[in-house]
């Protein structure tokens, strides 16, 4: 559970942003009933933006990933979610797909590790001293650590299991750093274009809320290349977009961002966004925020997963 009261003001204090209360699934969801039915429909509507998904996601401990989902089928699993009290068939408080705000919120105060406790950035034989241990325990499982010396295939952590256990957030989510790429219920268009960009939300089938995304209405200019892998130099809070970025090709990571890294793709068509994709390989040197605008809503790779969260009545 997020307070509203409890929001890292310091972020959001030059925005327009209201903090309100939301309880975030604790753990990564897994197939707790039905079945996944992957790539339908081909786009949203005003009030259609959902598969034939027969699935209910579920959040427990020690249960594997839901994995091999799609972007529609992650929303549709989690408003299939009916538990008591929450939902109803007139409110928009439906538990839902998290979104990036409440993503970002929730993963306030995750152990980042971009320094290990031995006093110095993790490497080599280090990595594996750390998983063993259970130290930290964010950023540094084997799976998606490039300097693991022992890494093989069958190396992966189910939540809450010994090499990610301390990767609990403020509010007691699990695992919202540097584990498996979490789907967020942002759908972008027009990312190649300076003028005509926009990212809808959709809080349940019927509450679709649109955002204007343009440079002008933003005041900077946002990336317009094709596949590209930037570090966030300064987060734009009201939009989380990066208000300053620099490729990584040619740069360094932002000390204050702990590595923060955006994966824009601004082809025509429109792509959705997802947390901790595109760069796992960064291991323990991933920050806090790692937002990728780079999958298409049908893409169903392995490695997906999904969290769910609820707005408080």
């Amino acid at each position: 559970m997020v307070h509203l009261d409890d929001w890292p003001i310091h972020e959001f204090a030059n925005t327009t942003i209201t903090p309100f209360t939301y309880a975030i699934d604790k753990w990564e969801n897994y197939l707790s009933s039905g079945s996944i039915t992957n790539g339908t429909p081909g786009g949203c509507t005003l009030n259609s933006c959902v598969s034939t998904t027969t699935g209910v996601l579920s959040s427990a401990s020690g249960q594997t990933q839901v994995g091999s989902i799609d972007w529609y089928s992650a929303r549709k699993g989690c408003s299939n979610r009916t538990a008591a009290g929450y939902t109803g068939a007139t409110t928009p408080r439906t538990i839902h797909l998290e979104t990036e705000m409440e993503n970002f919120v929730a993963n306030y105060g995750t152990p980042d590790n971009y320094f290990s406790a031995f006093g110095s950035q993790i490497t080599g034989a280090f990595v594996n001293s750390a998983i063993s241990s259970g130290y930290g325990g964010c950023n540094i499982d084997m799976k998606h650590n490039y300097q693991d010396l022992t890494y093989n295939v069958n190396e992966s952590f189910v939540t809450g299991d010994v090499g990610t256990r301390n990767c609990i957030s403020r509010y007691g989510a699990r695992d919202l750093i540097g584990n498996y790429a979490e789907y967020m219920d942002g759908y972008y268009e027009n990312l190649n274009s300076t003028t005509t960009r926009q990212k809808s939300v959709y809080w349940g089938t019927a509450d679709r809320v649109t955002t204007v995304i343009n440079d002008t209405n933003l005041g900077y200019s946002i990336p317009t290349a094709v596949s590209t892998l930037y570090y966030v130099q300064d987060w734009d809070y009201q939009n989380l977009m990066p208000k300053s970025y620099l490729a990584v090709t040619t740069a360094s990571p932002n000390p204050k961002f702990f590595m923060d890294l955006i994966w824009l793709d601004s082809s025509a068509t429109a792509k959705v966004a997802a947390i901790g994709s595109g760069a796992w390989s960064y291991g323990s040197h991933l920050g806090r925020f790692h937002k990728s605008v780079y999958s298409l809503p049908t893409s169903s790779g392995a490695d997906a997963s999904v969290r769910c969260a609820i707005i408080s009545p």
